[in-house]
């Protein structure tokens, strides 16, 4: 097998070479490119049914198109966003499409009864503040679930055949996936290791609303898309995998692994879910030019978050429905950074939720994100610019926010549990007690088994060490402590 990826990685590389050729001569004789990136080239291979289906509000309302188009233009006219960074776009854009057209098509023939999401727990601590290692841990108690990296990208599989088989083609593709991306950026993994079957953010259930978290952070021309934002607070899986390699593979950038490890069947965050309905966490702090996407994401109004929520909800719903496995004796924890924004939209949907939330010094954390947005780019940015795009993006670090509605509702408290960085990484199991106590969570035995086999085998650092700091992107320490005060002083952050 491992020479068979080798072959195909290398047969990757030469077609790669040939279609920037081609994109070059296209763009310099006829003024087009390989991939125009326009909603005619998404949507061409659809039938007229599909049209109306995809279109249609029977899943939301029609603004998450509002922000799956916008962001779509911020990628269009950045001119520094490479050919793989474009096909790479084509490639996830056209597979939010897929999800919410086998969402549609899967509705009719489920019953959503079956499964109740009771007191799902939300991991909210801002990103690089120990959520994927500590949502990782809590996936190792029988008792608790979380959806996995295959499961997020695409909720809904159509070939049941394979799957009831135990050949789920979405496992073969994005493990395949995650392999290259990992030769071509080793040091992602050690900022962020990521399996397919493994627990992972929700922000992807959330692209298929046109709300894009990530995607708006890797250009420089999100302008429009943020402006939309602020206003509301059947392919070959063989061609997807084909395709969506071209950009993580061979890029040459080997950090990937050391910053952020992924798997295809280990959790990870939800944020893909929201892919499905507009909001583009990731593809927003990839390229430079994001400040209209940007825009409109900041101006969702509650009643838009809350469908988006309700949205959210249902994808998790199918996930897990289709595991056969829906148990209402498991806790589903999700996890996101963008969670701690919308924590008033999350109880409006689900009204029994648990929050976690990890702290640590923002001046690290912030640090530790604008690094990993500059190892995992597809284009040319001003790491300065990139520098204040994070900061004052509450969407990777919500700290301000998650204050303010705690003070504002001092009658939810308890569903918060308050989790020091520090302290997770010095004794995890501890910090598990703490919120095992907190919920009135039972740690059986073979729980903490499982638990302290994870932390042995899962040291930090483990796939290498990653080294960041502010500097390089134009910030100080004094203007994130300025900016953070009042949360740094409320949890007593240790600065």
């Amino acid at each position: 097998m491992p020479l068979l990826n080798d072959i195909l990685i290398f047969s990757y590389y030469c077609c790669y070479c040939a279609i920037v050729l081609l994109d070059w001569l296209l763009h310099v004789v006829l003024g087009r490119r390989f991939t125009p990136l326009t909603e005619d080239s998404l949507l061409r291979d659809l039938s007229l049914n599909d049209r109306r289906l995809l279109l249609s509000d029977n899943l939301t309302g029609r603004w998450w198109y509002q922000g799956f188009t916008q962001l779509l233009k911020c990628y269009r006219e950045d001119d520094t966003c490479s050919v793989a960074g474009r096909m790479r776009i084509e490639i996830r854009w056209k597979e939010i499409i897929k999800n919410r057209l086998a969402i549609s098509r899967r509705l009719p023939t489920v019953d959503l009864t079956k499964c109740h999401i009771k007191e799902p727990i939300f991991i909210i601590g801002p990103t690089r503040t120990g959520t994927t290692f500590l949502q990782s841990l809590l996936y190792q108690d029988p008792l608790k679930t979380s959806p996995l990296f295959y499961e997020l990208m695409c909720p809904v599989e159509e070939n049941t055949d394979a799957v009831d088989a135990g050949k789920d083609p979405r496992v073969l593709m994005f493990s395949f996936f995650l392999e290259a991306a990992y030769r071509g950026k080793r040091l992602f993994k050690n900022i962020h290791n990521i399996q397919a079957k493994s627990p992972h953010e929700c922000f992807p259930l959330f692209e298929n609303m046109g709300i894009f978290k990530a995607y708006q952070g890797i250009s420089g021309n999100t302008g429009p898309y943020r402006d939309w934002v602020r206003a509301r607070t059947g392919k070959d899986p063989r061609v997807l995998m084909f395709s969506f390699l071209l950009d993580v593979a061979l890029r040459g950038k080997r950090m990937f692994k050391y910053i952020h490890n992924v798997q295809a069947k280990s959790p990870h965050e939800c944020f893909h879910l929201f892919d499905n309905i507009g909001i583009f966490k990731f593809y927003q702090g990839v390229i430079g030019n994001t400040g209209p996407y940007r825009d409109w994401v900041r101006a969702r109004t509650k009643e838009e978050m809350v469908e988006a929520y309700r949205f959210h909800r249902l994808q998790l719903q199918l996930i897990l429905l289709a595991r056969n496995s829906a148990s209402d004796d498991q806790h589903v924890i999700v996890k996101d950074s963008m969670h701690g924004v919308y924590l008033d939209a999350i109880l409006a949907v689900y009204p029994d939720a648990m929050f976690i939330h990890t702290y640590r010094n923002p001046c690290k954390s912030l640090a530790s994100v604008c690094s990993l947005f500059q190892h995992h780019t597809t284009c040319v940015f001003d790491l300065k610019d990139k520098g204040r795009d994070v900061v004052d993006d509450p969407l990777f670090h919500a700290g301000n926010e998650i204050l303010e509605f705690r003070k504002n509702h001092p009658d939810q408290e308890h569903r918060f549990v308050d989790i020091d960085y520090e302290h997770l990484v010095r004794s995890p199991m501890d910090s598990v007690r703490q919120i095992y106590d907190k919920f009135g969570l039972d740690l059986s035995e073979q729980a903490e088994v499982k638990m302290k086999e994870y932390i042995k085998e899962n040291p930090q650092n483990k796939y290498g060490r990653h080294h960041y700091n502010l500097e390089p992107y134009g910030l100080k320490e004094e203007e994130i402590f300025e900016k953070f005060r009042d949360y740094i002083e409320y949890f007593n952050i240790q600065y």
